[in-house]
C-alpha cells in the first residue's frame, strides 16, 4: 500500500485501483526527466514517477523547442499530455499551469486536433477563474510560425464562456 497525505483527513492507505481525488492529495513529485510518455494512470502514482514544477518548466521549454525544429504533433502532444497530467497530480493550477494549457491549445488548434483543444479550452476557463486573484498574469506559448513576441492579460471568464474559441489569447514568444 502507498500512503499519501490528504490535505484535510489526515493519511490513508490507498489501494491499486482507488479512485483518487488528486485535488485531496499533497503529491510533490521527485522524477527528473524532461521526457516522460503519457499514460493513462490506474493507481495513484508515487513522487518518483511524477515530475515537481521545476522540472515541468524545463520539460515545456524542451517541449515547445522541438515543436519548432521538427513539428512533430504525436510526439509533442503526447509530452504535453503528460506534463498536464503532472500538474494535475500535483494540483498544481498557477500561471505556469495555464501557460502549458495555451501551448497545447495552440498546437492543437494548429493542427485541428479539436478534441485536445477542447480538452484544454474547458481546462483554462477553470484555471483563468482561479487566478483572477493574481493579477490577470501574462502567458505566453511559442509555436512554429511564431517570430514575434506579445503578452497580454487574461480575460474575464464570462466572456470565455460567452465565446471560447474568439476570448482564449495565447501569444508567441521566443525561448
Amino acid at each position: 500500500k502507498q500512503w499519501y497525505q490528504r490535505r484535510s483527513t489526515g493519511k490513508v492507505p490507498l489501494n491499486e485501483g482507488e479512485d483518487v481525488h488528486f485535488s485531496d492529495v499533497h503529491l510533490v513529485g521527485t522524477m527528473t526527466s524532461l521526457e516522460k510518455p503519457y499514460l493513462r494512470l490506474t493507481c495513484a502514482p508515487s513522487p518518483d514517477q511524477v515530475r515537481p514544477e521545476h522540472i515541468l518548466v524545463k520539460s515545456l521549454s524542451h517541449i515547445m523547442g522541438k515543436w519548432k525544429k521538427d513539428q512533430n504533433y504525436a510526439f509533442v502532444c503526447e509530452q504535453l499530455k503528460s506534463v498536464r497530467q503532472d500538474l494535475t497530480i500535483q494540483n498544481i493550477q498557477n500561471s505556469f499551469a495555464i501557460k502549458v494549457y495555451e501551448c497545447h491549445a495552440r498546437i492543437a488548434l494548429e493542427k485541428l486536433d479539436t478534441t485536445e483543444y477542447n480538452q484544454c479550452q474547458t481546462r483554462l476557463i477553470d484555471l483563468y477563474q482561479l487566478n483572477e486573484n493574481l493579477g490577470n498574469p501574462t502567458s505566453s506559448c511559442v509555436t512554429a510560425s511564431s517570430t514575434t513576441s506579445t503578452s497580454t492579460t487574461h480575460p474575464t471568464p464570462s466572456k470565455l464562456i460567452a465565446n471560447p474559441t474568439t476570448y482564449i489569447y495565447i501569444w508567441n514568444v521566443s525561448f
